[in-house]
């Protein structure tokens, strides 16, 4: 037999050896009993009984020709030959072969089990010795000199052989850095689960169980942490003993005739040890304690816990009772050192939602007064100079001067500062981590170029200019500072188990959204601001009579002027109204209730399954009532649209009422900035032109412009009739599309057609078992999402309502 064919297999062919033997022994014996019918001497002749005759060898050959036969027919079903070398290699290896023999053992003949038995009994000491090495310290391991060395499981040098060959059901993916080990580096193959003797949700306790001590050593750093079963392994062998040794019985069990000497004739085939003193050496008190514990082939137990439906009765075997007890032992383990002062878990969730979530309001304001003192007055786009050590500066005094001081270092020393450039240029100049650039040609627009008195080329001011008629227009979409800053928490393991990286990319999407949000919400009040500051300027100017004519309430310019900053007065009042609403919606009625059902899942999680589950929940949870579900940033996919045709999904809609925001936010900045600047350049020159005038010269020099005529051209430019048509028409998109978000929301919420699905599981009031992966974590039923659905409807509704309390978008529909 080839070297790699498994050592199930080769302990297979070892039993199959010593049948083979016991048949060559009877044979010799029949042999000599045959000769001794010619040698025998006068003088002591045989008697008639004794000698060997046909029919007695005929009597002697039934039993041996009948197990040969069944070994023949077992050894043609598992075997098949190879056209290359012309040896016989086994189809089946490793669970799948100790799964078929215990399957063969199923039969009417009790010769024929107890054959199949004994043979499956020997084939299997691999296997559970490669199950007891896996739960009890977690090694992929097999041992193939089993048959023919002493075997010693602590031996890394010699006598092991790594899982190369597929015979356990527990594969390891080595491409998984350590790290993410609980996420794919141990994954269940469910084709070489032995389901015979055991079922996949065993299967999957037992790849946990592994995975977990793995973890307790390589990520929590305890290296020579096991779980202790010494106090189970004297309680099951108590129990043994109690109701007879468990040894014993299988070796009664295994007994097919009463000739102990004689292994075609029946006897025992299992050699107790127990009671011999040579033999009480440290492999026979580890074999003592792995058949006290369950790791041995015994088809009684299969047979007692055996239920319904092929399936398998909970903690019925010794086994089961074995691995639910270490099971408690390892991930009790985990969650005390996860949730302790080790490693500080719950700690820097907290930190997460602080800092992520935007949550440490007093931290997130001052860091956006900096931010916009960073940012302002950078040109259109552009990124060119924008720093990674500037930003992470501006963070680290944002922290200094906001309560975030006090808290602990090791919270502040993982929270970052990312650039996530895109389309523009720049980034190669950053310092810091190494950044993704795409496109090197750069496609921003330069600004108009300024005259000393602030305007553009165009004297009349009568059009935008070509960077404002860009983006009113979004004939291209451009990104600013804003656009690539972000913040980042530096997670390592353990924590990663919990926190892996497709958490950290939702917690990227809700940064990202409430980080826009909050920005918005920052321009819409400097907006209010400015507004106000321009209005008392031009009450202040047109009292002075500094603007002449242009000032008078019949002239056209100014009611013009005066009609725009009412308009975009207006405007700001209604997004203040949404983005403050939504901002309060977000903070208190998602984040606030998520965080305290994630505590309370935190409490009551056994497993560190549970505890990663808990997690990812909070999360879905937070994404789907913040409306991102089925966000699609590039194009309107089937699976970015709600179930009604051509009705793009909650977050495109979101997104776009969103931007539509933004735009505002700009073109309005610009517009008063610009106001401002003009009126206080002209007030500055005509404080200069009295004082001069009260000295006895000339008030206004030739380089300077004249007072009036300076607010005039400032006001005209307010007047501009291509401001307001953009003003307004921006207006109106923002009006549409609120309207659009709210009608979908409303149908999403109220119309049963659009969750069929959802509705009609309250039908079913069972409890339906959670799906696997192939890691063994769990993964959220269908089901469970659509209740986590149904259950967020109520602050959705509400939502809705704050929003158009006064139903004047419904009466727009």
């Amino acid at each position: 037999m080839k070297k790699n064919v498994g050592a199930v297999s080769r302990a297979l062919a070892s039993a199959l050896l010593v049948e083979l033997n016991e048949y060559h022994r009877l044979v010799a014996v029949l042999e000599s009993q045959l000769n001794d019918n010619y040698t025998t001497s006068s003088f002591s002749p045989k008697k008639s009984s004794e000698r060997l005759t046909l029919r007695r060898l005929i009597l002697h050959l039934r039993t041996p020709l009948t197990r040969l036969r069944t070994l023949a027919i077992l050894t043609d079903g598992i075997m098949c030959s190879s056209s290359s070398d012309n040896h016989f290699y086994p189809i089946v290896t490793g669970g799948k072969l100790v799964h078929a023999l215990h399957s063969h053992s199923n039969h009417g003949d009790t010769r024929h089990k107890l054959l199949l038995q004994s043979l499956t009994y020997e084939s299997s000491k691999p296997w559970y010795d490669a199950l007891y090495e896996w739960t009890t310290q977690g090694r992929l391991i097999l041992d193939h000199h089993h048959h023919h060395h002493q075997y010693n499981p602590y031996n890394n040098s010699k006598n092991l052989e790594l899982n190369e060959e597929g015979e356990f059901f527990v594969e390891e993916d080595k491409s998984i850095s350590i790290e993410h080990m609980w996420h794919g580096r141990y994954i269940l193959k469910k084709d070489r689960i032995p389901h015979s003797i055991m079922d996949e949700k065993l299967a999957r306790n037992i790849l946990v169980l592994g995975k977990g001590i793995n973890f307790v050593r390589k990520c929590l750093g305890y290296v020579d942490w096991a779980p202790d079963l010494n106090n189970v392994a004297f309680e099951e062998d108590e129990m043994n003993r109690s109701s007879g040794d468990g040894r014993s019985n299988t070796t009664g069990f295994f007994s097919v005739g009463n000739n102990s000497n004689d292994r075609f004739g029946g006897g025992s085939y299992y050699h107790n040890r127990d009671n011999d003193d040579h033999y009480k050496d440290d492999e026979t008190r580890r074999n003592d304690k792995k058949v006290a514990l369950g790791y041995h082939y015994d088809p009684p137990s299969l047979a007692s816990i055996r239920g319904g439906a092929g399936g398998f009765l909970d903690g019925g075997s010794i086994l089961h009772q074995t691995i639910s007890r270490a099971s408690r032992l390892v991930h009790s383990h985990i969650l005390s050192s996860l949730l302790g002062d080790d490693h500080q878990l719950f700690q820097h969730l907290w930190a997460l939602k602080q800092f992520l979530f935007l949550g440490q309001g007093d931290f997130v304001t001052a860091l956006m007064g900096l931010l916009h003192r960073e940012f302002d007055g950078r040109l259109g786009s552009k990124t060119d100079g924008l720093y990674f050590h500037t930003m992470m500066s501006i963070l680290e005094h944002a922290i200094r001067t906001t309560n975030a001081r006090f808290l602990p270092q090791n919270v502040l020393d993982r929270l970052k500062v990312e650039l996530n450039y895109g389309d523009d240029g720049g980034g190669q100049y950053a310092m810091g981590p190494p950044l993704s650039v795409v496109g090197g040609e750069g496609n921003e627009r330069k600004r108009g170029a300024k005259k000393g008195n602030g305007f553009s080329d165009d004297e009349d001011g009568d059009s935008l200019s070509e960077e404002e008629d860009d983006e009113v227009g979004q004939n291209k979409k451009k990104r600013d500072s804003w656009d690539i800053f972000s913040l980042v928490y530096d997670v390592d393991a353990p924590l990663t188990a919990v926190v892996h990286p497709s958490a950290m990319k939702q917690y990227k999407r809700i940064f990202d959204l409430l980080f826009r949000l909050k920005r918005i919400e920052w321009m819409l009040n400097r907006t209010w601001r400015n507004s106000t500051a321009l209005n008392h300027a031009m009450g202040s100017s047109a009292r002075r009579g500094d603007f002449g004519g242009f000032g008078d309430s019949g002239n056209d310019e100014w009611a013009a002027a005066t009609a725009l900053l009412r308009r975009v007065s207006m405007t700001t009042q209604s997004m203040l109204h949404f983005t403050s609403n939504l901002q309060s919606y977000f903070m208190f009625e998602v984040l606030e209730v998520g965080w305290k059902g994630l505590v309370r899942k935190i409490k009551s999680a056994r497993t560190l399954d549970e505890l990663i589950e808990a997690h990812d929940a909070y999360l879905e949870e937070i994404v789907e009532k913040s409306l991102l579900e089925n966000e699609d940033d590039t194009t309107q996919s089937e699976e970015g649209r709600s179930s009604y045709t051509n009705v793009p999904s909650l977050a495109k809609q979101l997104k776009n009422v969103l931007d539509i925001t933004l735009r505002f936010c700009k073109l309005q900045d610009r517009i008063f900035c610009d106001a401002l600047d003009s009126i206080d350049t002209a007030a500055r020159r005509r404080r200069r032109a009295e004082r001069r005038s009260k000295a006895g010269r000339w008030g206004y020099v030739e380089k300077d412009i004249a007072a009036s005529d300076l607010y005039t051209a400032t006001f005209r430019r307010l007047a501009n009739a291509k401001r307001k048509q953009e003003m307004e028409k921006i207006s109106g998109s923002f009006d549409v599309a609120l309207k659009n978000l709210l009608a979908t929301l409303n149908r999403e919420i109220n119309e049963p057609s659009s969750h069929q699905n959802s509705y009609a599981i309250l039908g079913n009031m069972s409890s339906p078992q959670p799906l696997h992966r192939d890691d063994g974590n769990i993964i959220r039923g269908e089901h469970q999402q659509q209740q986590l659905h149904l259950e967020n409807h109520d602050s959705l509704r509400f939502l809705t309502f704050r929003l158009d309390f006064s139903e004047y978008y419904t009466k727009q529909s």
